[in-house]
């Protein structure tokens, strides 16, 4: 946290208190709502980076406080199975190929991710698929809807 730019007093305040495992409290402020956000476009991954904004605007460290709404129950990592559109057709064909599966060379990648789903085991996807997507829970979803003025003071500053 090395800005030493003035962080407004909005962005460093609590909006809420989650309660994790323990009885440890995780203090949500709008650093973690506008991570909430950005995951909610379903676009987030564990292999994406974090804009420097999280540090210098909000104070916080995304990657730790990503760890904290994932035990918060706020996000969750999705399975190998769920991720499987995050890998390349040429990784699933290789994948499926080497589970015994041939005449791969002109399909298309929705029937590689189906053919995927019938000929792969569990182990399988866990090899195949080295990056998983992050998504909101029901009540991550709920938290950022309860804060739609942080996204839009956040929105503003862009």
């Amino acid at each position: 946290m090395s800005s030493s730019k003035a962080v407004p007093k909005w962005a460093l305040e609590p909006v809420a208190n989650i309660e994790l495992y323990g009885g440890y409290l995780f203090e949500v402020t709008a650093g973690d709502i506008i991570l909430l956000w950005r995951i909610s476009f379903d676009t987030f991954t564990t292999q994406s980076w974090f804009p420097k904004y999280f540090e210098h605007t909000y104070r916080i460290d995304a990657a730790f406080d990503l760890r904290m709404l994932v035990e918060a129950g706020l996000v969750e990592i999705e399975s190998a199975a769920d991720s499987l559109d995050l890998v390349t057709a040429p990784a699933l064909r290789k994948a499926l190929k080497d589970a015994g599966v041939s005449g791969l060379s002109g399909v298309k990648k929705a029937d590689l991710i189906r053919l995927a789903w019938e000929c792969l085991s569990p182990a399988q996807f866990e090899d195949v698929v080295p990056v998983r997507s992050y998504k909101l829970t029901t009540a991550g979803r709920a938290l950022l809807d309860t804060h739609p003025e942080v996204v839009t003071k956040h929105s503003k500053k862009e």
